[in-house]
Order: structure tokens, then sequence, then C-alpha cells
């Protein structure tokens, strides 16, 4: 009882000496006294720098004031929900120490902070020194309806114990400890030369459907440290998968938009000085092409990445909304672009995204809240402190303090072995490529030309009135697919059958899924569209009726993937839908060469899980008076 006593008085007391301390730092680092500016921030004026700074310290605040009293742990949420992930405690991890380099906190109250993470963690239920990614913050028991061991989020962990570690050297040997126990070896998939995506605990088997092999992914630090600490051989590097895209001259590196945004590409640039590495190349101009896109189509904002969106949904992976944007994504560009990220955060103020925080008949100021629909001005309110302000909180930190983050990070003698293996790191800083970024960061941005339509206004893909449903009107064949062949839980069906619809009966495509299984399901339907030339039309259309009421649809080019979502299929009565094009987002500027168009069924978003979609007609037409070709015509998404 006292112990429990002392941890809620210790905790009580250093919010209170937090909030106090807090703004004295704010006031001391906008003064211009902290050990001194990066190249970057150097091209801020004083007023930007001291704005930064401000903010920096503000988010600080938030980060640390959503913290379980009885444990220590971070909460997934401002709402203080059950269960935190071990990404989110090493974000916290990580903030903690830096917060100590950047003296917005004591530093023997950041080690006490890390020092009780570290104590719970080292209580979690583990599989080869792994623990479950989702653990209640109270109980620490893990989440009984997440059962998975995820490397990608284990990895992020790893990231900010480092980070953590170096800063504070009073918990280095506890967090050499919890990196020593995770056997690495264990994930290592020899065969494809990628790791695992992840352990289930429920079932005692590696995820065979999973694999961490992107190399512009949140997995990158995962298949780094299987490297340096030497489960992995160095040439499985080259087997994560590098696809690229193109946009506004730019080469991007998939899965881009449609893998969730820009904390894919530059999460573990935090961690990883990786400004002159082909990632981070890649980064820098998949947030540039947002800014040009944004210029192009008169948005007044940009900032697209992984988010909880104001109405509550949560905006991840092949979810973005192009309305919805988010402030930690124009933190993670600010090492690349200080100006036009600064620029950016203001005018997310503009639009109420940086409110005080209401508790307890107190106001704080906490920085931003998590998204703004800048199309009904909507806010979310609540914040993803370790999370999404984590990584506002880092990006900032590395701007302001000359990459302090990274310094701590590479610091630690595995990661500069890693350094030294991998080629990329290993390279000199490519100086011409730096002042590119730094003459794109000042210059006002390329203007795009518009031109007339090339491509005719209607392309039929498929009305089904042909008796074979595997290929399409365009030739392209129309198949299944699941997320794992060896699931037997998991199925998606095609046939094609007769039915009504306006009086006549007419050939459709009929889709039978089950994605209800206990391992995380999908699957989808792929009308291969045969480079298709949908530069003339404005919008997809379709004729549907059915169960689910949510399906994923994807359109691929080499222009890049686009991705939405078709809400409310009615089930007793045919609808015409007309999904412009600009809602697909994907920064699509090239809609000349279409290779796919995807209908997917997710576990967690299609209700009922199991249940029949029918499709009909499927267009790529003009929508007469919409105004939505993107790269043909000015105009703010419907």
């Amino acid at each position: 009882m006292i112990d429990k006593l002392r941890i809620f008085l210790l905790s009580v007391s250093t919010v209170m000496a937090l909030t106090a301390l807090s703004g004295a730092a704010a006031a001391q680092v906008a003064a211009g006294t902290s050990r001194g500016d990066s190249p970057a921030a150097a091209q801020l004026d004083a007023s930007d720098a001291a704005y930064l700074r401000a903010l920096t310290a503000d988010t600080w605040r938030c980060i640390a004031y959503f913290v379980e009293p009885s444990t220590g742990l971070p909460y997934d949420t401002s709402q203080r929900p059950e269960f935190t992930s071990v990404s989110n405690i090493g974000l916290y991890a990580a903030a903690c120490g830096v917060a100590a380099e950047l003296k917005l906190v004591d530093r023997d109250e950041a080690t006490a902070r890390v020092r009780r993470v570290l104590d719970a963690h080292e209580r979690f239920k583990k599989w080869r020194g792994f623990s479950q990614s989702w653990n209640s913050v109270r109980t620490l028991e893990p989440s009984p309806e997440d059962t998975m061991v995820s490397i990608l989020d284990s990895a992020n962990m790893v990231a900010g114990l480092v980070v953590a570690g170096q800063a504070l050297p009073d918990v280095r040997e506890q967090v050499q400890r919890a990196l020593d126990g995770m056997d690495w070896s264990a994930v290592y998939d020899a065969e494809k030369k990628q790791l695992f995506g992840g352990y289930d605990l429920a079932r005692g088997r590696l995820d065979p459907g999973w694999h961490i092999g992107l190399y512009a992914s949140d997995g990158r630090m995962a298949a780094f440290w299987a490297i340096v600490s030497g489960a992995a051989p160095p040439e499985s590097w080259e087997a994560l998968g590098r696809e690229t895209e193109e946009h506004y001259g730019l080469t991007i590196y998939r899965p881009a938009w449609a893998g969730g945004g820009l904390f894919m590409q530059a999460l573990d640039g935090l961690f990883l000085d990786e400004r002159a590495t082909p990632i981070g190349k890649s980064t820098a101009n998949f947030a540039y092409a947002q800014m040009i896109y944004a210029e192009q189509f008169d948005l007044p904002l940009w900032g697209w990445s992984a988010c909880s969106a104001p109405g509550g949904e949560y905006l991840g992976w092949g979810s973005l909304d192009v309305s919805v944007v988010t402030p930690h994504a124009v933190g993670l560009a600010a090492m690349y672009y200080p100006r036009r990220a600064t620029q950016c955060l203001k005018q997310l103020e503009k639009f109420g995204a940086r409110q005080a925080y209401e508790e307890g008949g107190k106001e704080y100021k906490f920085g931003f809240s998590d998204s703004v629909n800048f199309q009904t001005r909507a806010v979310q309110r609540n914040f993803l402190p370790p999370l999404d302000q984590g990584m506002l909180f880092l990006s900032l930190a590395n701007l302001l303090e000359d990459g302090v983050v990274q310094r701590l990070f590479q610091s630690h003698a595995t990661v500069q072995r890693g350094r030294r293996i991998i080629a990329e790191y290993a390279a000199p800083v490519d100086r011409k490529w730096l002042a590119e970024l730094q003459r794109r960061d000042g210059e006002p941005l390329p203007s795009v030309t518009s031109g007339a339509s090339e491509g005719p206004s209607m392309v039929l893909v498929d009305d089904f009135e042909s008796g074979d449903i595997a290929r399409n009107r365009l030739g392209g064949r129309n198949h299944t697919w699941t997320r794992d062949a060896a699931d037997a839980d998991v199925s998606i069906k095609l046939s094609r059958v007769e039915t009504e619809r306006d009086g006549r009966t007419t050939g459709c495509m009929q889709i039978n899924y089950d994605v209800e299984a206990s391992n995380p399901a999908f699957g989808g339907v792929t009308l291969d569209l045969s480079g298709a030339n949908a530069s003339g039309c404005d919008a997809l259309e379709m004729w549907v009726r059915g169960q689910p009421d949510s399906i994923k649809v994807e359109l691929h080019g080499k222009g890049g993937i686009g991705v939405t979502y078709l809400q409310d299929v009615p089930q007793d009565r045919w609808q015409r839908v007309r999904i412009p094009f600009l809602r697909f987002g994907g920064l699509i500027t090239d809609w000349s060469e279409l290779s796919q168009m995807i209908l997917v069924f997710e576990d967690s978003r299609s209700r009922p899980k199991t249940g029949t979609l029918l499709v009909d007609d499927v267009r790529l037409v003009e929508a007469p008076g919409a105004g939505d070709r993107p790269g043909h015509r000015r105009n703010a998404p419907n």
C-alpha cells in the first residue's frame, strides 16, 4: 500500500513539476540558450525557430502527461485505453531521453520514467524475448484480442530504448538486458531472406502470410536490427522490395500513399540519419510531392499519413483520406524542408488543430491534436501521445538540435557496426543533394501544366455479359486472392450470375467473401486493366448491391496506387456509384496506363465479415461537370 501511494504521489508531483519546468524550458530554448541549431534549422528565421521550440516543449508536455500512474506505461491515446503497444513504449522512452537532452525535464525525472517502463516490460509475457505487441497498462497482461508479437513494433521499441539508454546512463544496463533477450534469429526466414512479420502466441506459430519485405516501410528498422545483431546476413537488406512510382518527375518507393503515407518511410529516419540514402531521398521526394499535389489542386494543407481521423476511424494502411491531414506528417518532413513544414504547421493552427486540452477544470498546452479534415474543418481532439505526438516531438528535436535523436541512436556500438556493414549508411553524405533540399525549401513550388485529355472519355472494364467471368472486356484476368493462401478460414469466390436490374435481366459479377478468422484476414478480387488509358476520365463508375458496409477500392497504375472506400452498399436494391479519381488520393498524376482495379474485403472493416457483393457495369468515365480529373483541372476534392 505504501509503495502504491508513493508511486501515485510521485506521478502527481512530477506532472506538476513538469508543467512548470516545461514552461520555463520553452522560454529558455526559445531564447536560444540550447546547445545549438542544426544546419537545417539555421534556414529558419528567429521567429520560426522560436515557434518550433515552443511547440516542441508543448508536445513533450503532452507525451509526459498521458502515463498510467500505477506502472509508468504510456497510454495509447489521450482517452487512456486499457492497452498500449510496444511501439508506444519505444517512442515514449526515446522522448524521455531526448527531453532530458533538451532540458525540458530533469535528467533524474527522465531516468525514473524510463526505469519504470523497463520494469513493467520485464514483467510482460515473452516469446524468445519478444513480448506480445499490445499489453495492459495496468495489469501488464497481454491483450486477449490481439495475440500477435509484431516484429516491426518490437523494432520500434528497440530503437526507442537504445536512444533512452544512450541519453540516460543509469538505465543503459537495463536497456541492454532487454535488447540481448530478443532472439532475432527466431524470426528470420532464410528461404525468403526476410523476417517473419509476427508470431501468433494463441496459435503458437510464426505467421506464414506476413513478412517484412518492403524497404520503404516501418519494418525497415527490424531488418536493420536483425542484421546488425548478427541474426540475419547483410545480403538480406537487398532482399527488401524496392518497387517505385513516379510523381511530378520524383521517384518514390512504394507503398507510399497506399501503405499509410509519410510515416511509413520516415519513421526509421528519426533514428538513422537517412537524408542522403536512397530511402531518405524517397522520403524527401514523397513529402515534396505532397506539397506540389496540394498546390496543384488548391488544397489548403498537406501532410498525409496514418492517423486518427476526426470521425474516429483510424486511417492506416490503404485507407488515407485526401481531406484529412495530420501534424506529425508535417513534422516528419521538417528535417528536409524546415521552412515549408513550419508554414504548414502554422496553417494547421488556423484550422483549429492546436487547441488547449481541458481536464479537471484546467487547461493544458499540449500542442497539436491528431488530425484535421480541411473540408469540414472538423478536428480530431484526441492525442496519440507516444506515437504521433512522439514522432512530431522527435522530428522537431532532430531539426532543432542537430540530429540529437540520430546521434544518440548511432552512438550505440551495435548500430555503429550496422552503419559499417550496410553500404548506404556507410556512404558519405551527398552535399549536392542537401543543397537541392535547401533549394526546394526556399524556392516556389514548380507549376504543374494542365493539359487537354488525350484518352477516351469512357473505358468499359466489364459488363459481365460474356460467359467467361475470368476475363474482362479489356482482355485482362479477373481473379481472387487472400492474404494467406494457407488460411482455410478465409475465402473469396467469384462467379457470374444473372439478375434483375431496372426491369431487365443482366449478367453481373458475384463475390462471396469470408474474412472471419482468428488471424488478421483480408482478401479480394483483382480486375487486370491491361494498361487502360483513363487520362480522359474523371471517375470510376459501377453498379453495386450486397452486404458489406465497407469495401476498399484500389486503382493501380504506373503513376501510383490510389485507395478509397466504398461505404453503405444497399442490400435490397442496385445502386450506381461514381467515385471521383481525386478521392483515391495516391498523388496519381498519370492516369494513362492503369494496371489493376482491386476490391478488398477486410476483417477489420467489412461488416458482416461473411457475405455477398454483386457488381455490374464497371467503367472509367468522364463525370459531367464533376471537374475531378487530377492533372487537368485545379479543384478541391468533393
